[in-house]
C-alpha cells in the first residue's frame, strides 16, 4: 500500500501534495499551514479536500 501512495503523491499538483504533506506527515493545523504557505484558510481546506480526493482516486486506481 506504501508503494501506491508514493506513485499516487507522483500524480498530485505541488500545491496539493505541498498541503497534504504539510497537513498529514508533518501534522500542521490549517491556520499553521496557511500561514507556512501564505494562502488563505479556505483555500489550504479546498486544496486538502481535493488532494485527498485524487490521492484515493490514484489509490484505487494502481490497487485494482
Amino acid at each position: 500500500m506504501a508503494k501506491h501512495v508514493d506513485v499516487a503523491l507522483d500524480t498530485l499538483s505541488p500545491n496539493h501534495k505541498a498541503i497534504l504533506i504539510l497537513r498529514e506527515s508533518e501534522g500542521l493545523s490549517y491556520e499553521e499551514i496557511s500561514c507556512v504557505l501564505r494562502i488563505p484558510k479556505g483555500t489550504v481546506m479546498s486544496r486538502l479536500f481535493h488532494a485527498r480526493m485524487r490521492l484515493q482516486r490514484e489509490c484505487a486506481k494502481l490497487a485494482g
